[in-house]
């Protein structure tokens, strides 16, 4: 309703993540073709960055035994929200990619 529209606002939703936008774009199909289309620019904008992949493969060798599967869970999730964000962002209904991040997830 009009508490989910608030985040439409411009300074609201540049604090979104991706998953946000997508979940905003499933609740809001009046919004989704606007909202679609600036997941694809982030993306887009946002090339891979070997540095700061390099910077969390260190961290989370550092951390080792402390960290254990916790790290590995939380890796995890990123990907399964950024694969969701992405499918999305590409037109993807929301419910087809989350069961197809499910099923990668299984494999």
């Amino acid at each position: 309703g009009d508490a989910v529209r608030e985040y439409l606002t411009p300074w609201r939703l540049a604090r979104c993540n991706a998953l946000e936008v997508a979940l905003l774009a499933r609740s809001l199909p009046d919004a989704a073709p606007a909202l679609r289309r600036r997941l694809a620019d982030l993306v887009e904008a946002s090339p891979p960055d070997a540095s700061v992949d390099d910077r969390l493969v260190d961290a989370a060798l550092a951390g080792g035994e402390a960290v254990g599967d916790s790290l590995e869970d939380a890796l995890g999730d990123c990907a399964d929200e950024f694969a969701l964000g992405a499918a999305v962002a590409g037109g993807r209904d929301e419910g087809d990619a989350v069961e197809e991040v499910e099923r990668a997830t299984l494999d």
